[in-house]
């Protein structure tokens, strides 16, 4: 697992500040998605050797740079999809019509944490990377 940067700022309901490490500032292209993860510290495994734990908690994609560390990104819904519904009956066959049913979000924003709007569970502090 690599470890890029970190959530920085929460700007909207779908768009996050991510800053990149220094030395991974490559890694942050336009289009390119990428993990949240939590830290938690896990004390109760230092006699395993490991002293932190990298939760997946959803994944981001980057939109574009903002300065030479800092980028906009924005969390996005997978498997948006469209059905075909029509009523019962033989007018109403006739009428029917393309509906949206949006996929799951790519992740939460911790309402909590945004500037301008409530939303969910991504968190500041939170790094940003791959598996």
């Amino acid at each position: 697992m690599q470890i890029y940067g970190e959530v920085l700022s929460i700007l909207t309901s779908t768009h996050v500040l991510v800053r990149a490490y220094q030395e991974h500032r490559t890694e942050f292209r336009s289009g390119r998605e990428l993990t949240v993860y939590q830290v938690v510290k896990a004390e109760e495994m230092l006699g395993a050797g490991v002293s932190v734990v990298h939760l997946p908690k959803g994944q981001i994609r980057v939109i574009h740079s903002q300065t030479e560390d800092l980028y906009l990104a924005e969390r996005f819904r997978e498997g948006d999809r469209t059905e075909t519904r029509s009523s019962v009956g033989a007018v109403d066959a006739l009428f029917s019509r393309q509906v949206l049913i949006p996929g799951q979000w790519s992740a939460s924003i911790d309402d909590k944490e945004i500037l301008f709007q409530p939303d969910r569970y991504l968190r500041v502090g939170d790094v940003v990377g791959e598996p």
